[in-house]
């Protein structure tokens, strides 16, 4: 059996968290995380940090992953680690490093979050929202 393993990353400022909208199937049009695929030899945190520089060009500090999630389909069968950064500046500078797999990046309220998310995203973002609600 084998399996693949992603990397995720929350960013959260202000009460609304950071998402982009992919532009290539099989999730076009749908909103999710930085994040993506492990490459060999790289640890999940190392994964995190790299994925947000390509995709956003932002290299963050990031803890130890705050939620993993399996994910058991037909076909495929995947791990999923979810760090999250809080941003306390007031400003923050990102910017579409993938024109070709993202059509923008946005930050989203918490209280009004698309509905077209990622399954998995959205999971560990509705834990995410239980946790800073505590």
């Amino acid at each position: 059996m084998s399996f693949k393993i992603a990397s995720n990353t929350i960013i959260y400022k202000d009460n609304s968290i950071l998402l982009g909208k992919r532009k290539k199937t099989p999730f076009k049009d749908m909103w999710s995380l930085p994040g993506g695929h492990l490459k060999f030899r790289e640890s999940v945190h190392d994964c995190a940090r790299r994925e947000t520089i390509e995709e956003i060009g932002v290299s963050l500090k990031l803890q130890t992953p705050f939620f993993i999630l399996e994910d058991i389909a037909a076909t495929e069968h995947y791990y999923h680690y979810f760090f999250y950064k809080e941003i306390k500046k007031n400003k923050f500078e990102y910017y579409n490093n993938e024109p070709n797999n993202f059509e923008e990046w946005h930050f989203f309220s918490i209280k009004r979050l698309p509905r077209e998310i990622l399954k998995q995203h959205k999971i560990a973002i509705n834990y995410f929202i239980k946790l800073i609600k505590l």
